[in-house]
């Protein structure tokens, strides 16, 4: 089979064996999760309101993808 493995996905996989005769039971369920990855970088990213003590950042956010996994925060630097 052709499957597409996604990063930081969780999948269940059994197996069957087949033949000429027919197909033997499916096997017990294993879980596997894949690893994730860094994800891209956000995009679009601009100064709105800028005051004496304060700048207002906006971006736009990693598309779903480019995240390669759950995005868990961002960080302005």
């Amino acid at each position: 089979n052709n499957w597409t493995i996604e990063q930081g996905n969780r999948y269940t996989i059994t197996a069957t064996v087949f033949n000429a005769a027919g197909s033997a039971l499916v096997s017990n369920a294993v879980t596997a999760t894949t690893m994730q990855t860094d994800p891209g970088h956000p995009t679009l990213v601009r100064s709105g309101i800028v005051t004496s003590s304060s700048i207002t950042v906006r971006w736009q956010a990693v598309s779903c993808l480019d995240r390669n996994g759950d995005v868990t925060s961002y960080r302005a630097q």
